[in-house]
């Protein structure tokens, strides 16, 4: 599992086009600590929960995304602080159905509603 996690996060900063050094200090850690775990080396293979957090924060990700892989899709994902992530194309096809299963009159009346609830949301 630990080899899990350093392949994850080697792969993760690649495709953020970090560096060791950059990631490293973002995420608060040394660059051979992290260089030690993204290869899975022994002694470096159980990273406590802080530091996957500081690296995935560091990575503006879920710290699901490094321990356990987890993508929703290629569409949705978690970003650091748990919030849902969903692509343009995604809220496209929602509103494309939205609009099919809906006339204009209820889309008004729904839109009233969702209004009101953000209000109550913000009130203490």
């Amino acid at each position: 599992m630990a080899q899990d996690y350093g392949s994850r996060i080697r792969k993760l900063r690649d495709a953020k086009q970090l560096t060791i050094e950059e990631l490293a200090g973002k995420a608060g850690i040394t660059a051979g600590y992290l260089g030690r775990l993204e290869r899975g080396e022994s002694g470096y293979d159980n990273p406590t929960l802080a530091t996957i957090e500081a690296i995935a924060r560091a990575l503006e990700l879920h710290p699901a995304v490094i321990l356990f892989g987890k993508i929703l899709s290629p569409e949705i994902e978690l970003n650091h602080s748990g919030n849902i992530i969903v692509s343009d194309n995604v809220e496209k096809r929602f509103i494309t159905k939205f609009r099919k299963l809906t006339g204009k009159l209820e889309r008004n009346s729904i839109e009233k509603i969702m209004d009101a609830f953000i209000e109550l949301q913000k009130a203490p």
